[in-house]
């Protein structure tokens, strides 16, 4: 069995925004001819290097590709000269090529991984303690079709609800973006949030994107969803030690919006449901 891939993936900097740094200047992410060395990391709470093999087989398949002896790339001693002297990856803000089917890039590789600071794939690239990314040019090409048919479907989405700005105004809420009373009711305001969110295709917590807006537009419950926060919102539904319970009689309903969304959307309560509807439309 092999433990080798046949392609190559290239190792390339992310460029993110740097106080005091104007874009396109020469140290926004590694000054020219400067470079990052990168070890297998030590690991003081296991007294060992970081894991990078599967099992001992794989390790085994390495150190005979290597021509190493048996054992030599033992993840368990500290003073192996194979983890703190001859393996290691500088890269440059050129980036690094590695050819997987290569057993020194392979290792370099898993140096890399290892190390925390290079994420595993491009759109991965999110989490701003990454400093590298691996770019695979077949999955990227095939990420960039997914993308492209995501997208598309979005803005089909968004034109149908165009039509109403409740609508909008009701997802823009679920999606946790706050606008003052003036923009509510502003049809151009919304569609420009909605595209704002529609464009951001990374996963950066806290900011909502493409994927939060189609799972929220094509939600079955969404109905529910937008009740349940509409009610708690009025306070006919009310968060008590940790449950939510409906406000006139306790009955309590679950202990996460989630569970209150659920609730609301089960036929079996569709009286309680016809009351609260009541309840919002009634009120000053």
């Amino acid at each position: 069995m092999s433990y080798l891939e046949e392609k190559t993936v290239i190792i390339k900097p992310i460029i993110r925004t740097r106080p005091f740094f104007s874009k396109g200047h020469d140290g926004e992410h590694t000054y020219t001819g400067c470079k990052k060395t990168y070890f297998l990391p030590w690991k003081n709470s296991t007294s060992s290097y970081v894991k990078i093999f599967e099992d001992k087989k794989e390790q085994n398949f390495f150190e005979e590709e290597l021509g190493l002896e048996k054992g030599s790339l033992s993840l368990h001693t500290r003073d192996n000269e194979n983890w703190n002297k001859k393996f290691f990856v500088e890269i440059s803000k050129e980036g690094l090529p590695l050819d997987l089917n290569n057993p020194v890039h392979a290792i370099k590789y898993k140096i890399l991984i290892a190390s925390g600071e290079v994420a595993e794939s491009w759109d991965k690239r999110g989490n701003t303690t990454f400093l590298f990314a691996v770019w695979d040019e077949q999955k990227s090409d095939d990420s960039i079709l997914t993308s492209s048919a995501k997208t598309m479907k979005a803005m089909k989405l968004l034109f149908k609800l165009e039509k109403s700005p409740e609508d909008m105004y009701n997802i823009l809420r679920l999606l946790n973006i706050k606008l003052d009373k003036k923009s509510q009711s502003k049809p151009d305001v919304l569609v420009a949030k909605l595209n704002t969110v529609i464009e951001q295709k990374q996963k950066i917590t806290g900011v909502p994107n493409i994927d939060d807006f189609l799972k929220l537009a094509e939600d079955p419950i969404l109905e529910s969803k937008i009740l349940a926060l509409d009610c708690i919102e009025a306070g006919y539904i009310e968060l008590v030690n940790g449950v939510y319970r409906l406000t006139d009689t306790q009955l309590p309903i679950g202990s996460s919006i989630n569970d209150v969304e659920i609730f609301l959307n089960n036929k079996e309560n569709s009286e309680n449901k016809l009351v609260l509807k009541t309840k919002l439309k009634n009120r000053v």
